[in-house]
């Protein structure tokens, strides 16, 4: 009961301290910067190392500050639609841990997958899961990641990243047969991804450059972390110092598995997950609110700490199989006759895709199913033409580049000829040079030999 007081007090502490430098919920509504903190700031702290640190790095825009953070009440479009905050958050964590599992493929550097993971949860935080299948955005926000980080990766090799990736979450039996080159599955996935990145900047408005942060999560978290740095003849102090740096990075990875990017910005997410570190390290805390530092209040704190901390409460390992319960149970609660989560990689098997669209309804199932059929039919049979004309337009293409290797390599035929010609022509020439010089030499020496014998014939007769 004492330790819960003098929290409490510690906590009222802290918040008096904000108020008198100005920090309050409504500041953070209006304007997450704040330029005069600096000033503040500096004059109450003395001249360190830390605090020479700050004059160098500028982490404050003085600037006007446009807030496209959604506030923490806000409901999302999936919410709306019958899920609970709890089935959000799995389908989140999963998508997410897709996102990942790519980027280590494809080596991505983090500050691309961090994109590419706000840009997941900015898409869903406007639309439902229920209109855009988890897996055709996962691949699509990536790809626009990769654009707006210029890392780019070419769309075939996130075609066959994320069929890996997907058949892993779906256990299938190891070895995993990799995707087949220009086959109907494919092109399929080379469609789903161009069409995502479409509907992804239609939705964000075109606006992904506000999402990008021109500073990465990780270089912030290096910078903050640097305050807290004890001097090396602390021993104890290191050894916990080493074990809140770890434990604050694994917050951080952690906390993009959340929503809470759409709600924070960069530094306050830092900040949080510093806070977390140190109450689980047992890291010395400052017994100041050391957070204003970085424009950050307890408030705003306490809850991005819940929102990730939640996260620890659901469970691990999401698979393919805990998507299909969650999609099919909200399903069957709208009694929908149609099933919305269009499973891309079902549609190649006929049967199967028939079978579930038909099982989803209790009430005229026969008709139902003709209409499906239909459908289904319908559709393949233009996705067939689609693929003949492809097919037709990529065998004339390796038509024309037959014949532009045929007459390349007639060229280089005439060229190769000609350059033998050539050569020959100029051995022939130094071969001509060569004989001519000795008969120089040759000439040179007989007139010596003759000169030397008229020479001593001339002194004879004397």
């Amino acid at each position: 009961m004492s330790e819960q007081s003098a929290t409490q007090k510690l906590k009222e502490e802290f918040i008096k301290k904000e108020e008198e430098l100005g920090i309050t919920s409504e500041n953070f509504q209006k304007k997450y910067e704040f330029d005069f903190l600096q000033k503040e700031m500096m004059e109450k702290l003395d001249s360190t190392q830390g605090c020479n640190i700050l004059k160098q790095y500028q982490f404050y825009d003085n600037n006007d500050h446009q807030n496209i953070y959604l506030s923490f009440d806000f409901q999302s479009q999936s919410q709306k639609d019958g899920f609970s905050y709890e089935q959000e958050l799995k389908l989140k964590a999963a998508g997410v841990s897709f996102i990942q599992q790519a980027s280590i493929y494809l080596k991505l550097p983090l500050q691309t997958c961090h994109t590419a993971c706000i840009i997941f949860h900015r898409f869903y935080s406007l639309v439902s899961f229920y209109r855009k299948d988890l897996r055709e955005l996962v691949m699509g926000a990536l790809y626009l990641a990769c654009k707006t980080e210029e890392t780019n990766r070419k769309i075939r090799d996130i075609s066959f990243v994320f069929d890996q990736v997907f058949k892993i979450s779906m256990e299938e039996q190891r070895p995993i047969v990799p995707l087949a080159y220009k086959k109907e599955k494919y092109n399929k996935f080379l469609e789903i991804i161009a069409e995502t990145e479409r509907e992804i900047l239609s939705q964000l408005g075109f606006e992904i450059y506000q999402i990008s942060e021109s500073i990465s999560p990780a270089k912030y978290m290096y910078n903050f972390l640097y305050f807290f740095k004890p001097p090396k003849n602390q021993q104890e102090n290191i050894r916990l110092f080493k074990a809140l740096v770890q434990k604050a990075f694994g917050f951080l990875n952690d906390s993009f598995r959340t929503p809470v990017w759409i709600h924070l910005p960069t530094n306050m997410i830092v900040t949080t997950c510093i806070y977390l570190a140190f109450r689980e390290t047992g890291y010395p805390q400052p017994q100041s609110p050391w957070w204003i530092i970085f424009e950050t209040s307890l408030e705003n704190i306490e809850k991005a700490a819940g929102m990730i901390l939640q996260l620890y409460e659901i469970e691990k390992g999401i698979k393919m199989k805990d998507i299909h319960e969650i999609m099919t149970q909200l399903i069957n609660q709208r009694k929908s006759k149609r099933v919305f989560y269009l499973q891309f990689l079902d549609q190649y098997n006929p049967q199967n895709f028939i079978t579930k669209k038909t099982e989803s309804s209790n009430n005229g199932a026969s008709k139902i199913e003709s209409e499906v059929k239909e459908d289904f039919i319908t559709r393949r049979r233009d996705e067939r033409e689609r693929d003949r004309e492809r097919e037709r337009e990529r065998e004339r293409e390796r038509e024309r580049d037959r014949e532009y290797r045929r007459s390349r390599s007639h060229r280089k035929e005439k060229k190769k000829q000609k350059r033998k010609k050539r050569q020959k022509t100029q051995k022939r020439r130094k071969q001509v040079a060569q004989t001519q010089k000795k008969k120089r030499i040759l000439q040179r020496k007989e007139q010596q030999r003759s000169n030397q014998q008229r020479k001593r014939n001339r002194q004879r007769k004397l």
